[in-house]
């Protein structure tokens, strides 16, 4: 079931799509009702952690050990989902890592295939996945990104973290 934010973000970035301007986005945000209503409705919500992908409990996955192993990378978005993916999967700087902090990491954004970065890297690696937008997306991206065909999913754009073991009160 989709949250209200992720339907907020959704219908924004459908607007958006729909009616295109040359105006800057900060003067249509200031003066179109819709687009005000909207960006504030998502700026009010803007800073919450999602789990979004959690997988089958095992038995010792609530055995958290005293230490843990750590990596943090910059996905640059998460474009070249299966270069990173593959990463993952055949690093050997990755094996036994318990937690995975990403920065840079789409969800629905059509420069990366408005695909839940997070969620498909968690799914595929057996991780508990969980996602925190930094910021809403009114273009498709910058530079080269805002020629991509296509239109933003939700325009989220934000952290991860992959972890071992699941987690409760993330802010």
């Amino acid at each position: 079931m989709k949250s209200d934010f992720l339907k907020t973000c959704e219908e924004t970035c459908d607007y958006l799509f729909r009616n295109s301007s040359q105006d800057p986005f900060f003067k249509r945000v200031l003066t179109n009702p819709f687009l005000k209503k909207k960006s504030a409705e998502i700026r009010s919500q803007l800073f919450q952690v999602f789990e979004v992908y959690r997988p089958q409990a095992t038995k010792d996955s609530n055995q958290h050990p005293s230490t843990y192993q750590a990596i943090t990378w910059n996905l640059e978005r998460g474009k070249n989902f299966e270069a990173i993916l593959e990463t993952f999967q055949i690093s050997p700087h990755f094996k036994n890592i318990d937690l995975f902090f990403l920065t840079e990491v789409d969800w629905g954004m059509t420069r990366s295939g408005n695909r839940n970065i997070a969620a498909e890297l968690g799914e595929a690696l057996g991780y508990y996945a969980y996602f925190a937008p930094s910021y809403f997306n009114l273009t498709r991206g910058h530079g080269s990104e805002r020629h991509v065909a296509g239109q933003n999913l939700y325009g989220l754009h934000g952290k991860a973290l992959l972890s071992k073991y699941p987690l409760q009160n993330l802010r």
